[in-house]
């Protein structure tokens, strides 16, 4: 309550003393433009450009002020930075900088208090956009932007922190820094804040009573945050790293500088590290996420100092990823886990610990043991998906004595005791020892504890009722095969029903089971069963379900394989322009196939990294390449092909690509009057932004997305009641303006609308076999054609469909037909059968034509049946 008092009671004092500023003057652009020596000090009068002159004299003081700092090269402080301050020791900014939305400045007993709040925007920003990468004396010029002192920072919105600093001459990289040192308080209201870029974020230094309260989360995507010891931070930290247009790394990192440190992180493919210092362990609590990857990386001076530093952790670890210890290509420190394990995060994951140097990691230390929390609920055995997995790589001995494993059977959870849960795996064998205790979250729900140092097994869990089992995992047929026997079982008396979703797919509906009796499930499909993708094979599914129960079920996918069938990860690759790379494709199969790939004639730039030659029994292995740098627009192509059945192959082309590339499907899209929404997908191998706009107005999309190696539906409304006509959607990437995509929109007339050129056709008997009737359609219409009853003697086609063309269908008699002969032929809209045109036929003698043309031209009518 008192956080939250002190928050309301600054935004008020905020408040009023921007209120009655305000009234003084509207919010105006102030520049930074001293053009003498002299003090930098923020409120000097001749120290700010206005832009409009009435506010001559005055500088940002008001909410909605826009401050830029943009000194001239001469004006430099003698280490090459450039600084303002709010009093003689209260520096504000160092280097060249733009602030933006907006800084308001206000002193309140000579507190210097900074309050960002424009309600008409959702963001407030500090943004540096100009900052020197070197000093004059070429060092590292690192210093951005320091609050010092007694300064208050308080959020009315989102706050982003931004800043890349261009590498110098020496393609050195210096950084823009944000800085908080001594007593600087942020009072954050429940908004977020998001540190972007390549810079550094010091949040307080040695001693420093800085203070993060009150913030929502703290997002650091690409930087460096480095936490002092003593300072107060209360957000969670989520930490990312990213990659900019040219798909280079900017590594988000959290860096300890002290010994003891309560963190709640988050961590995307992020990077830990404990910055030198005296203190030869450092104690990391909290909690910890793990996402995709955490590398964690400890000092060691071993060969200098012989110190060797210690990271021991705390903190209670969930999440799905790998945990990476130290860099592979240098000698680092210890890491000791001491706190709770559980694989992730809303459900059963999996978290995988590697050592690239086989030691150097230990699971519990003396008393201080690890609590490994694993949850199995699941039908089957698939690790990570029916039971949590902890996976050791390369670490060369764990004393299971350091753990203390907790088997956690949720409420309500499935649990099959036909099946062996691997709850922990090492690739080395290295588990020693047995675990320091076990303990079964639900006592009603035990099952049987297998470990082998290889393995922690568990089976046999009490399941709960309407359970059952179906084996094998999966039907797998090679086309010509048409059967396959499944087995199901419960030790309950029960039925369970079987339902396929394809119609080839033929099952017993009904399944009884009881007592634990295997019962077989032959699954049957035809010999010729055609198969559907790319790659040779169609597939279904058969889901098994309780019948008392139907939430219980297991799903069986049914395969029909064509003969030495084997199936890629990637269908084409792509490379960076101008950028050695290297990259893999994963070859499949559950058959035993051997697979060879091989590099086209013309792709000398492309190369393998191992063997080229994949043996495949059941499993996936991966084929490995490296490309040497090429300008964009360079192709390649890898083939792979089936070793004993050459006629199986699959081809990989690869693309050379420069920076912002992305590809648009479809470029056309069609609406129908009355439809309202279709979607464009948008895709991208690497990062870029793509501006997406129309300017035709009834044509609503979003303004922007986002990609970063993946795609997304892009919406594209229009109104129901929009007429026929076209238009067009302008797609331009953010990175080049090289790569952009036109979309055309085309709106058409509802379908079913179509127009005949005739009603009447006349044969001449003897001579006449076949006449033709036009049909048109401006938009799309299914016709169906038919002769009226008593008129067996006339031929005609079925049906036809139109998309705004036009065709000629044909009406065939018999030559002998008699003459005198009539009939009628119906042509009716499936779309809408109140559309509908009927054509005569007259069958007339030769010498009456002339006569018979008058009668026609006379009883020619258009008739619509509506």
């Amino acid at each position: 309550m008192k956080k939250l008092a002190l928050s309301i009671l600054l935004i008020a004092m905020f408040a009023s003393v921007a209120s009655t500023t305000a009234n003084a003057r509207t919010p105006d652009t102030y520049k930074w433009d001293i053009i003498q020596d002299g003090a930098f000090i923020w409120e000097v009068t001749n120290g700010w450009m206005p832009t409009d002159l009435a506010n001559t004299g005055l500088w940002p003081t008001i909410s909605g002020d826009h401050a830029v700092f943009s000194p001239p090269n001469s004006q430099t402080q003698s280490l090459g930075g450039f600084q303002v301050w709010i009093t003689s020791d209260k520096i504000i900014a160092d280097l060249s900088l733009h602030v933006t939305n907006e800084v308001a400045h206000f002193t309140e007993s000579g507190t210097p208090l900074f309050v960002f709040d424009d309600p008409s925007k959702d963001t407030s920003s500090i943004v540096f956009t100009n900052a020197r990468p070197i000093n004059p004396d070429g060092s590292l010029n690192d210093l951005s932007m320091i609050f010092w002192g007694t300064t208050k920072i308080i959020l009315s919105n989102d706050l982003i922190i931004a800043g890349v600093t261009p590498p110098n001459e020496s393609n050195a990289v210096g950084f823009t820094e944000f800085l908080l040192y001594e007593s600087v308080e942020v009072f954050g209201n429940g908004h977020d804040i998001n540190f972007n870029g390549n810079g550094w974020i010091t949040p307080g230094w040695f001693g420093d009573s800085t203070s993060i309260k009150d913030v929502n989360k703290f997002v650091n995507n690409g930087g460096l945050l480095r936490q002092f010891e003593g300072n107060t931070f209360e957000p969670p930290l989520y930490v990312n790293s990213t990659y900019d247009c040219n798909n280079e790394q900017s590594r988000g990192t959290y860096s300890m500088a002290g010994e003891y440190f309560n963190m709640d992180l988050v961590l995307t493919n992020a990077y830990v590290e404990s910055w030198y210092s005296n203190w030869l362990k450092r104690y990391l609590s909290g909690t910890m996420i793990v996402r995709d990857f955490v590398l964690m990386s400890v000092y060691d001076t071993t060969g200098g100092t012989d110190l060797i530093w210690t990271n021991v952790v705390q903190s209670a670890i969930s999440g799905d990823g790998i945990f990476y210890k130290g860099y592979s290509d240098e000698v680092s420190g210890f890491v000791e886990f001491t706190g709770d394990i559980s694989p992730g995060e809303n459900g059963n994951g999996s978290l995988h610990f590697y050592s690239p140097l086989g030691d150097r990691v230990t699971f519990g230390v003396g008393k201080a043991r690890v609590g490994l929390m694993m949850d199995v609920n699941g039908m089957r055995d698939y690790s990570g998906i029916d039971n949590d997995i902890f996976v050791a790589e390369n670490i060369s001995a764990i004393d299971l004595g350091g753990i203390n494993l907790t088997v956690n059977v949720p409420a309500g959870a499935q649990t099959n005791p036909y099946r062996t849960n691997e709850l922990m795996y090492s690739y080395d064998n290295a588990f020693v020892g047995d675990l320091n205790s076990v303990i079964w979250s639900d006592t009603n729900r035990i099952g049987e504890l297998i470990v082998t140092p290889e393995t922690v097994l568990v089976t046999g869990i009490t399941p709960l009722s309407n359970f059952f089992d179906v084996y094998a995992d999966r039907v797998v047929l090679v086309k010509g095969e048409t059967q396959q026997v499944l087995i199901a079982r419960s030790p309950f008396e029960m039925d369970v029903n079987a339902v396929a979703d394809e119609s080839w797919i033929s099952v017993q509906p009904v399944i009884s089971l009881s007592n634990d009796a295997s019962v077989s499930v032959p699954v049957t499909v035809p010999a010729d069963q055609p198969t559907t993708n790319g790659f040779g094979l169609s597939s279904g599914t058969i889901r098994f379900s309780s019948a008392a129960d139907p939430s219980v079920f297991i799903d069986e996918d049914v395969f029909v394989l064509e003969p030495g069938y084997f199936e890629l990860n990637k269908s084409k690759m792509w490379v960076m322009a101008d950028a050695a790379d290297s990259d893999s494709v994963r070859a499949y199969s559950p058959l035993t196939v051997g697979v060879q790939a091989t590099i086209e004639d013309g792709a000398g730039w492309l190369s393998f990294d191992g063997d080229s030659a994949v043996y495949l029994t059941n499993d996936g292995k991966y084929v490995d390449f490296i490309m040497t740098a090429q300008p964009a627009g360079t192709t390649g192509l890898i083939s792979f092909t089936n070793i004993d059945t050459p006629t199986v192959s699959h081809d990989v082309p690869v693309e050379v690509v420069g920076p912002g590339f992305f590809e648009v499907a479809p470029t056309t899209i069609e609406f129908v009057t009355g439809e309202t929404q279709k979607f464009i997908n948008v895709s991208a191998p690497f990062v870029t932004g793509v501006n997406i706009s129309s300017a035709d107005p009834w044509i609503a999309v979003p303004s922007s997305v986002s990609l970063e190696g993946n795609g997304y539906s892009i919406p594209v409304v229009i109104p129901e009641d929009q007429a026929a006509g076209t238009g067009t959607i302008s797609f331009v990437s953010t990175c080049s303006p090289n790569y952009s995509y036109n979309v055309n929109v085309i709106v058409t007339s509802p379908c079913g609308d179509f127009n005949i050129n005739t009603n009447l056709l006349e044969f001449v008997t003897g001579i006449d076999t076949q006449k033709f009737v036009t049909l048109s359609s401006e938009s799309c219409a299914t016709v169906n054609i038919a002769p009226m009853s008593g008129t067996g003697w006339i031929t005609v086609t079925n049906s036809i469909y139109l998309l705004n063309n036009t065709t000629d269908v044909a009406i065939t008699i018999p030559i002998d037909q008699p003459d005198g002969s009539t009939g009628m032929v119906r042509f009716t809209s499936i779309e809408d059968p109140m559309i509908s045109y009927d054509v005569d036929i007259i069958v007339v003698p030769e010498p009456i034509i002339i006569i018979s043309l008058l009668f026609a031209i006379g009883a020619l009518v258009f008739r619509r049946l509506s």
